[in-house]
């Protein structure tokens, strides 16, 4: 699924492949006639194409701002870039790989997103594959996941922080000894939506005065996965029903203190650590390697200095875990 802009191709080479539309054109050709330029892009790059006005009959209907289009054309050469003439377009409805057709424009960390495809594609579970897949073909939350914060102020609070920190808590939670194949992919999964709710409660990293004051992340990640999870309930009600307890587990008066699935322990565990390592970073990337001390706005952190380190402590450890 390259673009035209990536390949060694020729003038008049063949290409084909999945598309978003990008910014489509009416432009003049001879003073009578109308052909359309337009960006065709996905998760790998953009590049320029065209569709002549004696195809525009069939394409179109199709040429919308961010259109899933399945496109084959040709090479051609304009001026000193590489551009696609559009021989055929035809929808998308149902995207087999719906993260690879996210636009590159849209996501301002690639290679994370790269990295959710990779995580999604390694399940072995059918349903929480195409669970997950079902969650990011729609782009009213794909698309505010991957670009969003985490937070205001609190942690990952830059853009993209919200996919930062799901992919940390998938891949701490996929690194816990002691459970089960299945019991860890159930848990990689709700690690990766146990934050979507706050694609609501943020709006262009800034907290939205109303959701946020009136309603907890948690509610309204159940709220938008309604759908997700009533087809998953069709396919494997057991699963269905332990992502959302996982997902609300801590709001139940029942099992509060101690959850019912050791799980639950381990993705609270996945979030805060995330959350630490983040803040603990926030707070010493900029201090010399001596400080091992800050206090700031209520913050207060703490790391160890190798100060008093010597090789003859680590020989008198060595010889002590051997004998």
């Amino acid at each position: 699924m390259g673009v035209a802009n990536d390949l060694d191709l020729q003038n008049g080479d063949h290409i084909h492949g999945f598309y978003r539309v990008r910014s489509p054109k009416r432009r003049q050709t001879n003073g009578r006639a109308f052909d359309y330029v337009l960006e065709l892009e996905n998760l790998f790059g953009a590049t320029s194409a065209i569709v002549p006005w004696q195809r525009l009959s069939t394409c179109k209907p199709l040429l919308n701002d961010m259109q899933s289009v399945y496109v084959s054309g040709h090479i051609q050469k304009h001026k000193s870039a590489r551009i696609i003439d559009i021989l055929d377009m035809k929808p998308i409805k149902d995207p087999a790989d719906p993260l690879a057709l996210l636009p590159v424009s849209h996501c301002p960390e690639p290679i994370k997103v790269l990295k959710l495809r990779d995580i999604v594609k390694s399940l072995s579970i059918l349903p929480l594959r195409t669970l997950l897949e079902k969650v990011f073909a729609d782009d009213d939350l794909a698309l505010p996941y991957v670009k969003l914060p985490a937070s205001c102020r609190h942690h990952h609070a830059q853009s993209a922080g919200l996919l930062t920190h799901s992919l940390e808590c998938a891949c701490i939670v996929a690194a816990m000894p002691g459970f089960s194949s299945i019991e860890k992919e159930l848990g990689i999964t709700t690690a990766l939506l146990h934050d979507l709710g706050k694609i609501r409660t943020l709006e262009r990293g800034r907290h939205n005065r109303f959701n946020g004051a009136l309603l907890d992340h948690e509610s309204l990640t159940l709220e938008l996965l309604a759908s997700q999870l009533a087809w998953l309930d069709h396919r494997w009600s057991d699963g269905a029903l332990a992502i959302r307890y996982l997902l609300t587990w801590k709001q139940q008066k029942r099992g509060k203190t101690l959850p019912m699935m050791t799980l639950a322990e381990a993705l609270a565990a996945a979030d805060r650590i995330s959350t630490g390592l983040e803040r603990e970073h926030m707070a010493f990337h900029q201090e010399p390697e001596w400080r091992s001390y800050i206090q700031d706005q209520g913050m207060h952190r703490w790391r160890p200095r190798l100060e008093g380190y010597s090789e003859s402590c680590e020989m008198i450890f060595d010889e002590a875990v051997s004998s």
